[in-house]
C-alpha cells in the first residue's frame, strides 16, 4: 500500500526532540487503568466547560491506543491511537470502532496532541479535546462515567496487542482521587472452599463474626480478592451488617429457604460487582469497626454466575478491608434506595425504553434516628440493574424542585459495575426526595420481566455512600397496590398478574401501561433494623433532563503532506486494536 493511500491514518505529523512536554495547565486526577500499574492517565479540564486535557503514560516504547467506550467494549468506542518513532517523530490519530475490527480514521479530527516524551522505557503523550466535539463519530465527555479503555504494544509495528488492554469506568467530570498511602493492616471476609453448583444463578451467604479491636478503628480501602481462575464466576460480593443480638454463625443459599434467616442481616456495609475495583474512600471518612455502636456479626453475600454449569468450581474469593487507628472525622454509612424487590411490579415485553421509579423520602427519617442531626452527605454510590437495564438515574428533590443528581449512568452494563464517586459532596436535607429511575430494553423478550432476584428478572437499585453514618438503612418504594389494582381494575394481586401475563403488548400498550405506573402512588418504606420501619404514599416527582454543555468545535487545519511515507513504511500490519473489553463474567 502506497503512503498516499496510508495518509489518512494519522492526522498529524510531527519531527522533533523526544521531550516535549507542556505544563501549561495542571492535571489534579490521576488513575492507573491496570492492575500492573504500566498505564496511567492524568486529566484536568476548565471547569465552565472548556476542553478536557489528557496526559497518558504508558511503560512501552511502542503504540498505545487510548479512548472511551459506550459499554466498555468495542463497537462504538472513541479513541486515538499514537506513539514515538526511535528518531523522534510521533504519530497521533483520532479514530472510532464499530466493531472488533480496525477502527476507523474519523473524518473530523478533534484531538489536539501538545506535546509527547520518550525515554526507551515509556511513553508519555498530552493531548486535549472539548467535551462535546459536535462529531458524530466521538461520544462526549459529560458528568456520567464513562468507560476508558486503553490498548498497547511492544514496538511501533501495530498489531494484536495479546493481554496488553483493559480498562474501567471513570467519572472524569466527577472525581474523588484515590488514596495513595501504603497499608499493611487487613482483615478478610471470604469464601472458605466453597464449591461452586452446577446452576447459571447461585446466591451463597455465610454469616461470621467481624474482627475484634481494643479500640474504633476506620476501614479506609476495600480490595476486591477474586480467586484466580474464578474470575468469570464471581459477580458480585455484599457485605451486610446483622442487627443487635444477631449471633447465629450459619452458611448456605441465601434466599431459597426463608427458615434460615440470612434476610434479618440487611444493612449494606460495602459491595462490589464485576467490573469493579478497589474502593478508596474520601481522606476524612472511614468505615467503623470495633465500638460498642458497632455491628458484630455479618453476612456476606456471594453472587456466582455461571452460566455454563461448569462442576467442581472450587472459590476462595471475598474483601479485604485495609483499616487504620488514625481515625477520619466521619463514619462512612450505605443508604440503598430504589424500588423494593419484593414489591409488584413488572416490565413488559418488546419494550425499547421503559422506565421504573423507586422513590425515598427522607421526612421518613426523623421517627427512626435516635440522632439529633438528620443530614447526611453523599459522596459516591454503586448503581444496579439487571440483564435488561440500560441506565440508571438518582435524582434529588427539595422542596418539590430538582435541585440535581446522586447519581447517573446512561450506558448501564450489568457486567460492568463500579463505585462511582462524586466530584462534590452532596448534601441530603430531612425532607428531600431521592428518584431512582432504571430505564430497560426487552425487545429480546417475550414473556413479562417480573422484579426478582435472578438475572432475568429485574432490579432497580442505588446504593449511596455517604457520611456521617445514621441508623437507616433502607428507604426504598413500591407501586401503592390499592392504587394499582384500582387503575387495572383488577381485585387482587394475582388476578392483576394474570390479565398482564396473558396480554398481548403492542407499543401503544406499552406507553399507556408506562404512563399508568407513573401516576400511580408509591409507598415509600423506611428501614431501621433495630427501631422498625414506617411508610408512607407519594406521588412521583418529575425528573428532568441534565445540563448537557454546549457544543463547540476546536479548530482543525489539515496537515502537511509531507514526510508521511516513512512513518507508514514502519506499520506493517494491523490485526486488533481491542478485541474484547466487556470484562467477561
Amino acid at each position: 500500500m502506497c503512503s498516499q493511500q496510508l495518509y489518512p491514518f494519522f492526522s498529524t505529523l510531527l519531527l522533533g526532540l523526544s521531550l516535549r512536554l507542556s505544563t501549561a495547565i495542571v492535571l489534579p486526577f490521576t488513575e492507573y487503568l491496570d492492575s500492573a500499574q504500566a498505564v496511567s492517565v492524568s486529566w484536568g479540564f476548565d471547569n465552565n466547560g472548556g476542553p478536557i486535557t489528557f496526559e497518558l503514560t504508558v511503560n512501552t516504547s511502542g503504540w498505545i491506543g487510548f479512548g472511551f467506550s459506550p459499554n466498555g467494549g468495542m463497537a462504538g468506542s472513541d479513541m486515538i491511537i499514537g506513539g514515538i518513532f526511535p528518531n523522534g517523530t510521533q504519530y497521533f490519530t483520532d479514530r472510532h470502532a464499530t466493531g472488533n475490527t480496525e477502527p476507523l480514521v474519523d473524518n473530523k479530527q478533534d484531538y489536539t496532541l501538545l506535546s509527547w516524551a520518550g525515554n526507551g522505557n515509556s511513553t508519555t503523550l498530552r493531548f486535549k479535546r472539548e467535551l462535546q466535539t459536535c462529531d458524530s463519530d466521538d461520544l462526549p465527555i459529560t458528568d456520567s462515567p464513562i468507560f476508558v479503555i486503553f490498548a498497547y504494544g511492544l514496538d511501533d509495528v501495530i498489531k494484536f496487542h495479546e493481554s496488553r488492554q483493559g480498562g474501567k469506568s471513570i467519572n472524569l467530570l466527577k472525581y474523588t482521587p484515590k488514596l495513595q498511602a501504603t497499608l499493611d493492616k487487613y482483615f478478610d471476609f471470604k469464601a472458605e472452599n466453597f464449591t461452586v453448583p452446577a446452576k447459571a444463578t447461585f446466591y451463597y451467604c455465610m454469616v461470621l463474626k467481624g474482627p475484634s479491636f481494643s479500640e474504633k478503628n476506620h476501614v479506609i480501602r476495600i480490595e476486591p480478592l477474586i480467586q484466580a481462575g474464578n474470575e468469570d464466576v464471581v459477580h458480585h460480593m455484599v457485605l451486610y451488617a446483622c442487627p443487635v443480638g444477631f449471633t447465629t454463625v450459619m452458611n448456605g443459599s441465601c434466599y431459597s429457604n426463608t427458615s434460615v434467616p440470612f434476610y434479618k442481616c440487611m444493612t449494606v456495609v460495602a459491595a462490589w460487582a464485576v467490573g469493579g475495583g478497589v474502593i478508596n474512600f474520601p481522606s476524612n471518612a472511614g468505615i467503623s469497626f470495633g465500638t460498642s455502636e458497632d455491628p458484630v456479626y455479618y453476612r456476606l453475600e456471594m453472587h456466582y454466575n455461571n452460566p455454563t454449569l461448569t462442576s467442581g468450581r472450587v472459590d476462595n474469593s471475598g474483601l479485604r478491608f485495609y483499616h487504620t487507628n488514625v481515625l477520619r472525622q466521619y463514619d462512612i454509612g450505605t443508604l440503598q434506595a430504589g424500588i423494593r424487590v419484593d414489591s409488584f411490579f413488572v416490565i413488559p415485553p418488546g419494550a425499547s425504553s421503559f422506565k421504573a421509579y423507586g422513590l425515598c423520602n427522607t421526612s421518613g427519617f426523623a421517627s427512626l434516628l435516635p440522632e439529633s442531626s438528620l443530614e447526611i452527605n453523599v459522596f459516591g454510590n454503586l448503581l444496579h440493574t439487571h440483564l435488561a437495564g440500560r441506565a440508571v438515574r438518582v435524582g434529588h428533590f427539595r422542596g418539590g424542585k430538582q435541585i440535581g443528581f446522586l447519581g447517573e449512568n446512561n450506558n448501564y452494563d450489568f457486567n460492568l459495575q463500579d463505585v462511582n464517586y462524586l466530584g462534590d459532596i452532596v448534601p441530603v436535607k430531612v425532607g428531600d426526595e431521592i428518584l431512582v429511575e432504571c430505564t430497560y430494553n426487552t425487545e429480546n423478550r417475550d414473556k413479562l420481566t417480573l422484579t426478582g432476584l435472578g438475572t432475568t428478572n429485574e432490579m432497580c437499585l442505588a446504593f449511596l455512600l455517604y457520611y456521617p453514618r445514621r441508623s437507616i438503612s433502607i428507604c426504598q418504594s413500591a407501586l401503592n397496590e390499592a392504587s394499582l389494582l384500582s387503575s387495572l381494575g383488577a381485585p387482587n394481586v394475582t388476578f392483576a398478574f394474570q390479565s398482564l401475563i396473558s396480554k398481548i403488548w403492542n407499543k401503544t400498550d406499552i406507553d399507556d401501561f408506562q404512563t399508568l405506573l407513573q401516576q400511580t402512588p408509591q409507598t415509600v418504606s423506611v428501614f431501621n433494623f433495630s427501631l422498625g420501619n414506617n411508610n408512607q404514599v407519594r406521588m412521583l416527582p418529575k425528573l428532568q433532563p441534565k445540563y448537557v454543555t454546549v457544543c463547540r468545535e476546536m479548530p482543525y487545519t489539515t496537515p502537511p503532506a509531507s514526510n508521511v511515507g516513512h512513518v507508514f513504511q514502519a506499520i506493517t500490519s494491523w490485526i486488533l486494536l481491542m478485541p474484547l473489553l466487556t470484562f467477561s463474567m
